[in-house]
């Protein structure tokens, strides 16, 4: 039962990690199960690791056999493009998850992404619908880099994206993006980390002396006697 609450928990914020091959969301499934697994004893953060690895290249390797075509089978949305974002003009914070519009201006105005950027607060700021009135989003065949494999592919391993600003004097502004940060080729820094499991923590309301030990434990997990520390600092 532990299992399933943490994991429910996990993913009800949709703001965990993603592994583009599943395509899912592992962590929420595994370290659920190796937390509930560790309460019949001590677990070291070395065999910790182990698991979670495991776990994820089994999810992979399903993944990778199922392809894309589980989502047709009625286990999750239709994958690619802009049919799962379907909020252009969000009004909740849970609307703007699925807005790459809001997206767009949330991190045109604030320069990053927290938990509270997708609150109902911070949908509705005047700033924001001013820049989503700016913003057009469209599918262009040439972002599908002639993939004669694109229909297989999971969302996040699809073609590009390219965005484009156009400025008050005409001139225009390119950008294109072939990978998410996180992705293997652009892997998150330890201080990005960091900065996120605090400010998921903070949401929480867990004790911040608390959360920073945690982060300390997390950060030499490998040398960790027994990941039972991690989860008592963290409840």
């Amino acid at each position: 039962m532990a299992a399933l609450v943490n994991g429910t928990f996990g993913h009800a914020l949709d703001f965990d990690d993603v592994l583009s091959l599943m395509p899912a969301h592992p962590s929420a499934v595994i370290i659920p199960a190796l937390c509930a697994a560790s309460r019949a004893g001590k677990l070291a953060g070395s065999a910790f690791i182990e698991a979670y690895v495991i776990g994820v290249e089994v999810g992979g390797q399903i993944g990778a056999a199922i392809t894309v075509g589980h989502y047709y089978r009625g286990f999750h949305m239709p994958p690619g493009g802009m049919r799962v974002l379907i909020y252009p003009q969000p009004q909740t914070g849970l609307e703007g998850k699925f807005s790459l519009q809001y997206a767009l201006a949330a991190g045109l105005l604030d320069g990053t992404y927290t938990l509270w950027s997708f609150t109902d607060t911070a949908v509705n700021r005047p700033q924001i619908h001013d820049l989503l009135a700016r913003i057009s989003v469209g599918e262009d065949p040439r972002c599908a880099d002639n993939d004669p494999l694109l229909e297989t592919r999971s969302s996040g391993s699809r073609g590009f994206v390219e965005v484009e600003a156009v400025l008050q004097d005409r001139r225009r502004k390119t950008v294109r993006v072939d990978q998410a940060p996180g992705h293997p080729s652009r892997q998150l820094t330890w201080d990005d980390i960091a900065a996120k499991f605090m400010d998921c923590a903070a949401q929480a309301r867990l004790d911040a002396g608390k959360a920073q030990r945690a982060l300390g434990l997390l950060t030499r997990l490998e040398t960790c006697p027994d990941i039972g520390e991690v989860v008592a600092l963290l409840r």
